[in-house]
């Protein structure tokens, strides 16, 4: 009896010592380190000069804490939180979603004025190019090891995908 619950014990060892082993192996992602890696990705593609790296991240930053506030309350308006609520209501929802979105893409384009003004075209073009690779290279990186399918849509016109 004794040999059979040193037996369990030392299998439960192990099996907790390689599920570690397999969440040390797999990256993890810290947001600092996040920021870091896209800013010198992003630096390097387009080439900036210290000052135009430096007026681009300065903006970049500001940009993304006011679309941040926005995407909030757009998060809340999404909220599954509907069950009592009528179809005006929800309608009314759905429309400061769209007018919210609408905000998010203002302040895009605000701010790549603003960047625009202070970057050569070419180079600011070329980071945005940059941060959307990076991030599409991020998403492989941590997305599990599966094969991504097409979702198909059920109940569409015939024909369509």
């Amino acid at each position: 009896m004794r040999k059979i619950a040193t037996l369990l014990a030392a299998m439960f060892i192990c099996l907790g010592t390689m599920a570690q082993d397999n969440k040390a192996g797999r990256p993890r992602f810290t947001p600092e380190e996040f920021e870091q890696k896209l800013h010198a990705f992003v630096a390097s593609e387009a080439a900036f000069s210290p000052k135009e790296e430096e007026a681009f991240f300065r903006l970049h930053k500001e940009m993304r804490q006011k679309q941040h506030k926005v995407q909030k309350r757009i998060q809340k308006l999404k909220r599954p939180d509907t069950e009592n609520a009528g179809n005006k209501e929800m309608a009314q929802r759905v429309i400061k979603i769209a007018e919210l979105e609408e905000e998010c893409a203002d302040i895009k384009k605000d701010y790549y004025e603003k960047m625009a003004r202070e970057i050569p075209g070419k180079k600011l073009h070329k980071a945005i190019l940059a941060e959307d690779a990076f991030h599409r290279q991020m998403l492989r990186k941590f997305s599990p090891k599966r094969e991504h399918r097409r979702i198909e849509m059920t109940n569409t016109r015939k024909g369509r995908r």
